[in-house]
């Protein structure tokens, strides 16, 4: 039987999915009676759902209008990318540049399961591998707090990409490009490794 915790993690995980696909769009409200019927629970566990969406950023109160889907601006896409760098340079620092090689095996599957995934899922297989990839450089300090600050930039990471007009954010460049992290990486030279970590970001930010 489900307690309550994992019926409200249920229902946040239902609501994500349906912004990731567009079923729920920026501006348009979310609400309480139908997500209870469409879900046919009671609506305590959607609105614990829906505050603790409001925490990660995706939803939004406003007055008059009650929670909608939070638009994001360039701003915002400048702002998460920057911060998620910034936690990534800092935990290559600490490590003085040598991250264990196990975790640099498990970055170069990752990105052999990235080739594979965008040619079968497109843009959905790439931005799960992506946050593995980028996640194993977050982890390898070992500093669990330096981690969870970049964890909770996920959901709207993940919604960033999913749901921005990424014309220009060619698919087929990403495996090369997070190679060359990669690759910076393997010099264990720090300087050498967070300049590359750098120019990634900017560069998908221009893009």
């Amino acid at each position: 039987m489900l307690n309550h915790e994992t019926i409200r993690e249920q229902v946040s995980t239902y609501i994500k999915e349906q912004i990731l696909q567009m079923k729920l769009k920026p501006g348009e409200r979310v609400i309480e009676q139908v997500l209870a019927e469409e879900l046919a629970i009671s609506r305590g566990p959607i609105r614990e759902a829906m505050r603790q969406l409001e925490q990660e950023g995706l939803l939004e109160y406003r007055r008059n209008r009650g929670c909608i889907v939070k638009h994001f601006s360039r701003e915002d896409n400048v702002e998460i990318f920057y911060l998620r760098s910034s936690l990534e340079i800092c935990s290559i620092r600490y490590c003085g540049g040598n991250i264990p090689e196990e975790i640099l095996s498990e970055m170069e599957r990752t990105l052999e399961q990235m080739k594979a995934r965008i040619e079968k899922e497109g843009i959905s297989g790439f931005v799960d591998q992506d946050q593995e990839f980028h996640g194993l450089i977050a982890r390898a300090c070992g500093l669990k707090r330096l981690y969870s600050l970049w964890d909770s930039l996920t959901p709207v990471n993940i919604v960033l990409f999913m749901t921005d007009n990424r014309k220009n954010f060619l698919l087929e460049t990403q495996y090369d490009r997070h190679m060359q992290v990669l690759e910076a990486l393997r010099t264990r030279d720090v300087d050498v490794a967070c300049q590359a970590l750098s120019n990634h970001y900017n560069k998908s930010v221009a893009l």
